[in-house]
């Protein structure tokens, strides 16, 4: 199973998840979110991540939010339809063009409620990539995954504590939750 953490914001964090085999990290450059790092501890969180031996993402809305760090990392994850020189997660709610080049699709229907009763039909042919994201925490990703066998998992605010920081815990306890 493919497990992808997002909003890494500090160098003890992506340790923490390399340590517990996460599959990749996700570093998220949207200035509005409050997950944001600017660029130079986007470079820096790459950095470790690569030493760590994990995959990295670099999180943005739009593909100008990630260009200028994108060398950096294995992967740019843009909500944008367009074509780029980089390895690309496209995060989408609707079934993608054909002309959209990718090698993940990130799903989230749910709107970060976890609930993805209106998962659309086309998401089958694409099951070899489809990474589900929104809502997901410890306690429902194993329902999740054995309802709708995606590829892979994404978790960010799922496995935070009440400052907004990344608890060691929900991260050990949502990873587990994914091997069964």
């Amino acid at each position: 199973m493919f497990v992808k953490i997002c909003g890494m914001k500090t160098s003890e964090q992506i340790k923490y998840a390399a340590k517990l085999n996460y599959s990749m990290i996700g570093v998220v450059l949207h200035k509005r979110s409050k997950r944001f790092v600017d660029t130079e501890k986007a470079k820096e969180l790459a950095e470790c991540a690569k030493k760590e031996g994990i995959k990295s993402a670099a999180v943005g809305i739009t593909y100008d939010e990630v260009q200028d760090v994108a060398e950096y990392f294995d992967y740019i994850q843009i909500y944008e339809p367009v074509n780029t020189k980089f390895p690309t997660i496209f995060a989408t709610a609707e079934e993608p063009a054909d002309n959209i080049k990718y090698e993940y699709l990130l799903y989230d229907m749910s709107k970060g409620s976890g609930a993805f009763e209106n998962f659309r039909n086309w998401i089958e042919k694409y099951r070899e990539t489809i990474i589900l994201a929104g809502g997901l925490n410890p306690e429902n990703v194993a329902r999740i995954i054995k309802r709708y066998r995606p590829f892979g998992v994404d978790v960010s605010s799922g496995v935070e504590d009440k400052t907004g920081g990344k608890s060691f815990t929900k991260m050990k306890n949502f990873i587990s939750q994914t091997m069964f």
